[in-house]
């Protein structure tokens, strides 16, 4: 049997306004315990500080209006490295938390 990721918690200064960042740069929508109620994968919000979260990579449809969406929202971009999924983007949010994003080569296996 193999494991996979059954939850995933990002570490943030302040829930509230990482709801409004993440909610408005993945489109994502969340519970009253600020767990994303969209992704197929479960997701958290935990006010536990920022957090390095690089190996947190979030597939997306158009890299290049996330990246401007991101800039738009307070975030901003740190690196850009050509892999052989694609490029993936290291991030920060308006906090100060890391994450990366990616478009793949192929497109994403199952769109949101």
């Amino acid at each position: 049997m193999s494991v996979e990721l059954g939850f995933f918690t990002l570490g943030v200064q302040n829930v509230e306004l990482a709801r409004a960042f993440y909610g408005n740069l993945f489109g994502w929508t969340f519970d009253k315990h600020a767990n994303v109620s969209n992704t197929k994968v479960g997701l958290g919000l935990s006010q536990s500080g920022a957090a390095d979260a690089s190996d947190a990579c979030f597939d997306v449809r158009n890299l290049a209006e996330s990246l401007l969406r991101l800039e738009t929202l307070g975030g901003m971009v740190i690196e850009k490295n050509t892999t052989n999924w694609g490029l993936v983007v290291r991030c920060s949010d308006d906090q100060g938390t890391q994450f990366s994003m990616r478009q793949t080569q192929r497109g994403l296996r199952d769109p949101i």
